[in-house]
């Protein structure tokens, strides 16, 4: 009884001390990269070029929106689906490393695609949930 009593004690101890970490692996907002970006638009295209980022990630662990001037999401989808390649009028083109970092650029299709002026175009970081770059898209 002593034993059991004392490895609760102890167990109580760590927990309270903070050693033990509990739930989803301790990610939080911090952990989320902090992007800039330029938005350009040359010849009826949106180009999103990165321009500062605290971590590059990989492509990955990024989701894409697109949005409209209402606020409405016109595409999304992972940014590893449009790396290197054009889906449905969205593109990423990087240095082939397969990560978001300085002057990698976005893609976005202004005439007959999913950009338009007054829209956005926004990354989120799929491990924590949270908004990397928040950017609107102007011609």
């Amino acid at each position: 009884m002593k034993k059991i009593f004392l490895l609760g004690l102890v167990i109580a101890c760590v927990i309270s001390a903070g050693c033990i970490e509990w739930g989803d692996g301790g990610e939080t907002e911090k952990d989320t990269p902090t992007v800039h970006a330029v938005a350009t638009y040359p010849e009826g295209e949106y180009h999103v070029i990165i321009k500062s980022i605290s971590t590059p990630v990989t492509v990955s662990a990024v989701m894409y929106i697109v949005k409209d001037s209402t606020g409405n999401d016109v595409r999304y989808g992972d940014v590893e689906d449009i790396y290197s390649k054009d889906v449905d009028g969205v593109m990423f083109q990087d240095d082939g490393d397969a990560k978001i970092s300085v002057d990698d650029t976005f893609i976005i299709k202004g005439d007959d695609g999913p950009g338009e002026s007054g829209g956005r175009f926004v990354l989120k970081y799929t491990v924590t949930g949270k908004t990397m770059l928040n950017i609107p898209l102007k011609e």
